[in-house]
């Protein structure tokens, strides 16, 4: 009974350790996975941009050669590093290559060229000159119309008639006509104004984050060693 149990718990692990060999065979070198662990499993190296030997882990240079970086382009080569970085789906249309494009930006200021329509308030503005002119202007000259009237006497001595009444024969009136200055002031004055300052500023020009909610965790890429 011994021996039996013995032999159904020997072929018990046999069977799983089958399993799990299979499963380390079946996975691809240079696969990267997310681990959550605090140490990579057996094979597997952190995807931190660290030179790793070249010898050591021949199986892994074989398949990712220097497409993240030469090492010390002698005996060692680099991981890919996804530290603080997403992974991007590989756009071959964009001419996009393995391990050659990064990008991308934590934080970002906003420049001119990327603001949206907008108006300000008018703030202070300047005028560099007073505008004090002068106007220049025409007097065309006039005269009033008219003469003094004749005296209604002609010249000599002057009497009364004895018992007879006076006679005021030299009393009279002159009309002088009216008129306007006609003064015309010409046009004049034209100028310009250079305005100084500037419009009222706003914002801080600050930069912000880009960063969507997120969680850390480790890659992880198999070397494929034994």
């Amino acid at each position: 009974m011994i021996l039996k149990a013995f032999h159904v718990c020997l072929s018990t692990i046999l069977f799983i350790y089958s399993l799990t060999a299979n499963a380390i065979e079946t996975t691809p070198v240079g696969t990267i996975a997310m681990y959550a662990g605090i140490d990579p499993p057996s094979n597997w190296l952190r995807c931190d941009g660290s030179n790793v030997s070249r010898k050591t882990y021949a199986t892994l240079f074989d398949v990712i050669g220097t497409l993240y970086g030469v090492g010390d382009n002698v005996n060692t080569f680099t991981l890919p590093d996804f530290r603080g970085r997403f992974p991007l789906g590989l756009d071959r249309n964009q001419n996009q290559k393995v391990g050659a494009n990064q990008g991308g930006n934590s934080n970002h200021t906003l420049t001119e060229s990327e603001l949206p329509s907008h108006q300000h308030n008018q703030g202070t503005l300047l005028i560099s000159d007073s505008g004090i002119h002068t106007h220049a202007y025409d007097d065309p000259g006039h005269n009033h119309g008219g003469q003094t009237g004749d005296s209604v006497m002609g010249g000599g001595d002057r009497g009364m008639i004895r018992g007879g009444g006076a006679h005021d024969y030299g009393r009279h009136t002159h009309t002088i006509n009216t008129d306007t200055v006609r003064i015309q002031i010409r046009n004049s004055g034209t100028h310009s104004h250079n305005i100084t300052g500037l419009t009222g500023s706003t914002g801080t020009n600050q930069s912000f984050s880009l960063m969507p909610p997120w969680q850390t965790i480790d890659f992880i890429i198999y070397t494929g060693n034994k």
